[in-house]
C-alpha cells in the first residue's frame, strides 16, 4: 500500500526510530545513508548533515504536537539541487 504513491511516506516513533517507509522514502534518503533504512533505525542519525537534522527535528516536533506540517526544502545531492515538499 505505501508503495502505491510516488511520494515519500514514512512513520516514526517519538524516539525518531523508523517504523515503516515506502520505496520513495528509501530513494530520497539513500544518498545520505548509502543503504535502505530498516525499522528501528534512527532517522535523525549522524549520516544526515547537521542542518538537515536540525530542520527535521523542528518539523517532527511540530507534527508530534498535532500540527499538520507542510514544508519545502532543498538539498544538494551529488552536486544537484533537489527540492522536496514534505
Amino acid at each position: 500500500m505505501l508503495d502505491s504513491t510516488p511520494s515519500p511516506i514514512w512513520s516514526i516513533d517519538r524516539r525518531f526510530r523508523l517504523l515503516a517507509a515506502n520505496e520513495a522514502f528509501q530513494a530520497a534518503q539513500r544518498p545520505f545513508t548509502g543503504r535502505d533504512m530498516q525499522a528501528g533505525d534512527d532517522v535523525m542519525g549522524e549520516h544526515f548533515p547537521e542542518d538537515v537534522r536540525h530542520q527535521w527535528l523542528a518539523w517532527y516536533e511540530r507534527a508530534f504536537a498535532g500540527e499538520a506540517v507542510t514544508e519545502t526544502d532543498r538539498v544538494v545531492i551529488d552536486g544537484r539541487v533537489v527540492r522536496h515538499e514534505h
